[in-house]
């Protein structure tokens, strides 16, 4: 923390006296609330290996595009994302606004068991219109070509490590992996998560985009339905299932693409990778990785015709348990 401090100093960012106190919810970066007078920003700085408990190194390059996400969508979107305060590409790090009292973490709010459907609502009109607005820009195409980045980050740690797990579907895996890496159209998020989502009454802020790629929109939106199924099963609410309908319904209605069937492809993967995968979601109960894992599977061997048959499948799944 030190050495981040001295180059915030050097770089006439802050004060001497300014005090950094580290903020907690991220695994891939060191995220601190600075405190210099009466100012308060934050700072984040990214990580070579992640706080996870299985080996895992990124180059920390990726920073830079995490900037170049907030740069380009502020411009369109300001209300959307953080405003950034300062920021050099070949620094390592980047300071934002802080996003202190009044703001919810919509994670945190779902593992309570509420919901803020006008929050959800605002956060995927977002999502929809950055897919949009990016899509075939040639020039975005040139500025985010981080599909390296991308499998470092998701591709090999989510899906390629179940691999090892289950290598009766390694060819499977490999097949939905190259379909994924191939149907690049618009600028994508990569960690699109309800952690990453703060909202109060009037905005929906999206933050933590260092995973920043051109590639398939499919990805973002599975992302988020997939932590919507984690939570219904994890706190048995329907009403997680419901609003995992109402997104895809949402999202499909403001693109002019269909993404179903990659959504559909990535989904079960998604559900396995945070059951059984390098990094499983942390609040699940083993009851519900043992409800999720076998129809994860089964959805991986076999696509789910439709979200409704995966959804039906899993929640009524749940409902017997």
């Amino acid at each position: 923390m030190s050495d981040l401090k001295q180059k915030l100093i050097a770089a006439g960012i802050v004060d001497d006296g300014a005090i950094l106190e580290p903020l907690t919810g991220g695994v891939s970066s060191d995220i601190y609330l600075v405190r210099d007078g009466d100012r308060k920003l934050v700072v984040k700085k990214a990580l070579e290996q992640l706080k996870v408990k299985e080996e895992w190194k990124a180059d920390v390059s990726r920073n830079k595009y995490e900037l170049r996400y907030l740069k380009y969508v502020g411009r369109f979107l300001p209300e959307c994302v953080p405003t950034v305060l300062d920021g050099d590409e070949d620094a390592g790090f980047f300071t934002m606004e802080f996003l202190g009292d009044g703001f919810l973490n919509m994670k945190k709010e779902f593992l309570n068991g509420r919901i803020d459907k006008p929050a959800v609502t605002r956060v995927i009109d977002a999502l929809a219109v950055i897919h949009n607005t990016s899509r075939g820009d040639d020039s975005i195409k040139g500025a985010f070509d981080t599909t390296d980045n991308f499998i470092e980050l998701r591709v090999s740690p989510y899906f390629l490590f179940l691999k090892h797990k289950f290598p009766e579907m390694a060819g499977i895996i490999d097949d939905k992996c190259d379909r994924l890496t191939t149907n690049r159209c618009c600028l994508v998020h990569g960690d699109f998560s309800p952690k990453n989502i703060l909202y109060n009454e009037n905005r929906s802020v999206i933050l933590d985009c260092e995973v920043a790629w051109y590639g398939n929109p499919a990805f973002d939106v599975g992302f988020f339905l997939n932590h919507l199924i984690l939570k219904g099963v994890h706190l048995r609410q329907p009403t997680f299932f419901e609003l995992a309908r109402d997104v895809m319904g949402q999202y499909t209605a403001a693109v002019d693409v269909d993404i179903a069937d990659d959504v559909l492809d990535i989904l079960p993967m998604l559900l396995l990778a945070r059951v059984d995968g390098k990094s499983p979601a942390e609040y699940l109960t083993q009851e519900s990785r043992d409800l999720i894992k076998p129809q994860a599977i089964r959805f991986i061997r076999k696509n789910p015709e439709s979200l409704d048959e995966l959804l039906a499948t899993i929640s009524s799944e749940g409902a017997a348990q």
